[in-house]
């Protein structure tokens, strides 16, 4: 299938997505960048992750969209991995708004390393449509920013802490229901680098 048919990216760019790996009884959901440019998707993955140990053992993998910052959050902790069914033909996924079944094949070996993500199959779930909800592009974003804290430099780390502080008190402040999220971040996450 050509990514042009299933027309989910419509234009070059970074889109924020789950990404479903699984092998066996392990199974994985992870937010990742997925990088368009036309009808060329790759993802960087570190070696490090579980993502990747998964991938080099069986390349089929689930690109899920949402449009929930809930999902996201969940996922980065962990709490999503039991959540992943296996399609017919043994494609990982989680629910969501279009899920991608695909392929994700080693491109570049470098850490991270580069995946070819070739479409076979679109599932598209929409049952409404929701509104752009600004607070919920704000926590994705922040959640990104927390998952970079490791591997930045300390001068870094304090631009981010400015930038964090403003996405995550907007998006409680614009989404009340994202609250105890938020809450939860500041809590723990924002703790454990001291910021």
């Amino acid at each position: 299938m050509k990514t042009n048919d299933i027309r989910l990216f419509a234009h070059n760019g970074i889109y924020e997505v789950l990404l479903s790996t699984g092998f066996g009884d392990e199974t994985n959901v992870s937010p990742v960048g997925l990088h368009v440019r036309g009808t060329d998707l790759k993802i960087f993955l570190y070696k490090s992750t579980k993502s990747y140990e998964i991938l080099v053992r069986n390349p089929k993998c689930g690109i899920t969209i949402s449009f929930d910052a809930r999902k996201f959050y969940m996922a980065l902790k962990g709490e999503m991995n039991n959540q992943v069914r296996f399609s017919k033909n043994g494609f990982p996924f989680i629910d969501g708004d279009a899920v991608l079944l695909a392929e994700c094949l080693p491109e570049k070996d470098e850490d991270p390393a580069t995946f070819k993500v070739v479409p076979h199959e679109a599932m598209l779930n929409i049952v409404e449509f929701p509104a752009f909800n600004r607070a919920n592009a704000l926590l994705i974003d922040a959640l990104v920013h927390l998952t970079r804290l490791p591997i930045e430099e300390p001068h870094t780390r304090e631009a981010l802490r400015i930038l964090l502080i403003y996405e995550l008190s907007t998006a409680k402040r614009l989404a009340p229901e994202l609250a105890n999220i938020v809450d939860e971040i500041v809590g723990q996450v924002m703790k454990a680098y001291k910021l």
